[in-house]
């Protein structure tokens, strides 16, 4: 087979074929899966400044 190496299982084909026949598409639907909670703005500005800083001099990446 073209794609033995995948791991890929007689029923998820199934599934993506079944998918595909009643929506003729493949895509994810909008808002299936585990939301993205952790990846806010607030969180991301935090941990650039957690890791431009040094642990015993906070806010030293503003410094000369």
């Amino acid at each position: 087979m073209e794609f033995s190496d995948k791991g890929w299982t007689k029923q998820s084909i199934n599934r993506l074929l079944q998918k595909f026949r009643e929506t003729v598409t493949a895509e994810r639907c909008v808002g299936s899966g585990r939301p993205r909670s952790a990846r806010t703005d607030e969180n991301v500005d935090l941990v650039i400044h957690l890791i431009q800083s040094q642990e015993d001099k906070p806010d030293s990446s503003n410094s000369l």
